[in-house]
């Protein structure tokens, strides 16, 4: 088959690393892929050389004649995108020149919890727009069962209908990146390091485990390292400063190789507020790191089952959080236990699972 991988404006987030990966994994089975994207992309040298790279124009207008282009000369069998912006230009281009091209969406996360502080007629706004747009679809992909039965209310489709493969999070070279030279001199000491990452955005909620962790350290002697960068970091490097942590506390900013860190963690935090499939949890578990995360809506407890591979805490609660760290700090799980969690998230199994997707739809599909 001939799959195309289509992002119209590169960030720094785990939707850009997966798709990558499965546009990877994919061309590792022998399809031809292209990957539309800006050439600005963080990520852009972790794609597989056999990926055909487009390197599309910064602004929309041009964006649009390039991809009409591309679509009308290469005629892929799939067109995958992964934000709604991508999909309503894809959406129009392909009805407007009839081509047979199958669309695919790729929501990431519980979309429910992300308009919840919206106010009534925006947030059903935007939901009637995601109903439009999303059963034009050929086929939606969602990376998480709570991601999955939460699109299937707002469609208003059958769950089954909406294909569930997880993420391709597992590389080949990640222990080889985890064994990467230590980028920061705490990597290397002895005093126990806490980790958390992700954007310095509200969503993540990284002032409640700064909180949580100044109490820890009242406890014993640990550091704290976020990595990410975002609006955010000045408030947070002010509540620091206000707990008297700046020796013990460090923003690195963001680090495109986070995995020397994961693994160096004795423990990961994940305090976000609300997630999709937590990439950064399936990565520290894959490293054998121990975890805790919020029970925030998406995939933690799915991962997680429900505690069996970490603790999960509620969202907000910098005592519980602190406990539950000082807790796994003093017993924490064996690390093959914690890879057992995580042996889905390959990108082998994420790449034939989109392979099997694809050969189970109709072509071309029928214009609706």
């Amino acid at each position: 088959m001939r799959i195309a991988f289509l992002l119209a404006k590169y960030g720094r987030g785990g939707v850009e690393r997966m798709l990558i990966n499965t546009a990877s994994g994919l061309a590792q089975r022998g399809h031809t892929v292209d990957y539309l994207a800006p050439d600005d992309g963080v990520y852009l040298d972790g794609l597989d050389a056999q990926v055909v790279r487009h390197f599309l124009p910064l602004k929309h207008a041009t964006q649009c004649r390039y991809l009409r282009h591309y679509l009308q000369r290469q005629i892929p069998d799939a067109l995958i995108v992964a934000k709604d912006r991508d999909l309503a230009t894809a959406l129009q281009l392909l009805r407007a020149y009839h081509s047979p091209t199958r669309l695919i969406m790729r929501p990431g996360t519980v979309v429910s919890a992300k308009f919840r502080p919206y106010q009534h007629l925006q947030r059903e706004l935007s939901f009637w727009q995601m109903r439009r747009r999303y059963r034009q679809t050929t086929a939606l992909v969602a990376n998480a069962e709570s991601v999955r039965e939460d699109i299937a209310r707002i469609v208003g489709i059958p769950a089954q209908q909406i294909f569930l493969i997880r993420n391709p999070v597992i590389t080949p070279n990640l222990l080889q990146q985890a064994n990467a030279p230590a980028l920061h001199p705490w990597l290397e000491q002895t005093v126990p390091l806490i980790l958390g990452m992700g954007n310095l955005h509200r969503v993540k909620d990284f002032i409640t485990l700064i909180r949580a962790f100044a109490q820890v350290r009242r406890e014993r002697p640990a550091r704290l390292l976020i990595l990410g960068e975002g609006h955010l970091r000045t408030s947070l490097e002010r509540e620091i400063q206000r707990l008297g942590l700046s020796a013990d506390v460090d923003l690195p900013g963001f680090v495109e190789n986070p995995y020397p860190f994961l693994k160096a963690a004795r423990v990961f935090v994940l305090s976000s507020l609300r997630e999709g499939s937590p990439n950064a949890l399936t990565e520290a578990l894959a490293l054998g790191t121990p975890v805790v995360a919020t029970d925030c809506p998406g995939g933690v407890r799915e991962i997680l089952q429900h505690g069996q591979y970490g603790t999960v805490v509620p969202m907000r609660a910098p005592e519980i959080m602190a406990a539950a760290i000082l807790q796994t700090l003093d017993h924490p799980l064996a690390s093959p236990l914690l890879q057992t969690a995580v042996a889905d998230y390959t990108i082998e199994r994420t790449a034939l699972a989109y392979e099997a997707m694809l050969l189970s739809l109709p072509f071309p599909p029928p214009l609706r």
